[in-house]
């Protein structure tokens, strides 16, 4: 079955679902800027599953290192890389 969804309404759907419905938005600005800074994680570092669950910008695998995760969005997401 085909999905009914267009692209812009997906869109809207995850930064609902995994950003806005945990904040309480205090104006205009403040929507502003945390749908800002989901889209700068939602596009390059998200994974998405029409690219078998990898992220668009290449990232080469790292062996070595302590694991750090870097807090997205107040700590709601979080990036983990090696240092």
């Amino acid at each position: 079955m085909p999905c009914r969804y267009t692209r812009p309404e997906r869109l809207i759907g995850s930064a609902g679902r995994e950003c806005l419905d945990h904040f309480i938005l205090i104006g205009e600005a403040h929507l502003r800027r945390m749908l800002k800074a989901y889209a700068s994680h939602y596009k390059p570092i998200r994974t998405h599953l029409s690219l078998n669950e990898d992220a668009p910008i290449f990232r080469p695998a790292q062996a070595v290192g302590d694991i750090v995760a870097i807090r997205l969005l107040g700590g709601l997401h979080h990036d983990y890389v090696r240092v």
